[in-house]
């Protein structure tokens, strides 16, 4: 009798993990995310103990309540004082047709457990490419930006005294399938500590999306995928989920994805930007009292 309850409450402790991690649908329509190969006994994933140092730094755990006490989230990366690149699966639910609300929607980088070595900063509104609602998986379109309501990426470029933020680098030529690459993000099961991984792309599955074969669980979409180059972090693709037994899939960060990326950001040059990054963002409509916030664009 005993044994059958405690069997009973490990199934719904399971069932309660399950849901915790659910990230506002958008694992439902997404496959699962593998350790590679599947056949592999050991997950090569290892822990990043100091978070708060330079590049982890700059990524952080991203939160947001999907309902009834339930927290959903994944992984984003500042790529300006105040903008962080992710998946916009994470704030656009296919199966519902609905966008995150932004109550209690945050951002923390370097998370590592309960410790925030740079705090929470409050996620005020959100793009993703329109085309991404009617594509399939996977997506060249499966990337967002979040916009902050306050400039942590200088906090932390003052902390730290390196750049705050990683730079984009589009994907150039056949010679970057051969260089290595890195990632690190939020494995749902390992309670808000982040997780790194080394490895290479080993396939470009179609134009924008590669397979790449570092291991990665539920958690760790919208996870960066960077390359260092003379002692610099370039963000070059945008984890999005599972392949094949061989390969989990990535955005790849390219040229069209960039010059979008710039067309949001622009201003004209006589127009006075609203915060100190070279952009300004418009309130298009509001609900719940929330701002919500799914268009940067020149006047």
């Amino acid at each position: 009798m005993k044994n059958n309850v405690i069997l009973k409450m490990k199934i719904i402790a399971i069932a309660l993990m399950s849901q915790m991690f659910s990230i506002s649908g958008m694992e439902n329509d997404y496959r699962q995310e593998n350790i590679l190969p599947k056949e592999k006994v050991h997950d090569i994933r290892y822990l990043i103990h100091h978070t708060n140092e330079y590049p982890h730094c700059l990524i952080g755990n991203i939160e947001f309540s999907i309902g009834e006490g339930i927290v959903g989230g994944g992984t984003g990366t500042l790529v300006s004082s105040d903008l962080v690149l992710t998946s916009a699966h994470i704030v656009y639910d296919k199966k519902t047709g609905s966008e995150v609300s932004l109550k209690g929607f945050t951002f923390s980088p370097g998370q590592s457990g309960n410790l925030l070595p740079f705090g929470s900063v409050n996620v005020i509104g959100f793009f993703y490419p329109p085309a991404y609602k009617t594509d399939g998986y996977p997506s060249k379109n499966d990337w967002a930006l979040l916009k902050l309501d306050r400039e942590v990426g200088l906090t932390i470029q003052s902390a730290t005294q390196q750049k705050g933020w990683f730079e984009l680098k589009h994907f150039s030529d056949d010679n970057d399938m051969r260089r290595p690459i890195e990632t690190a993000g939020y494995p749902g099961e390992k309670s808000n500590q982040m997780y790194g991984c080394k490895g290479g792309i080993v396939s470009l599955i179609s134009d924008g999306l590669i397979g790449h074969n570092m291991d990665t669980t539920k958690g760790q979409s919208g996870s960066c995928i960077w390359r260092e180059i003379q002692g610099n972090r370039y963000l070059l693709a945008i984890h999005q989920g599972g392949g094949n037994d061989n390969q989990n899939v990535a955005t790849l960060w390219t040229e069209s994805n960039h010059q979008q990326y710039l067309n949001f950001l622009m201003i004209q040059p006589n127009n006075v930007p609203i915060y100190s990054n070279p952009y300004k963002y418009y309130k298009i409509k509001n609900r719940d009292n929330d701002l919500i916030l799914n268009s940067w664009a020149s006047d």
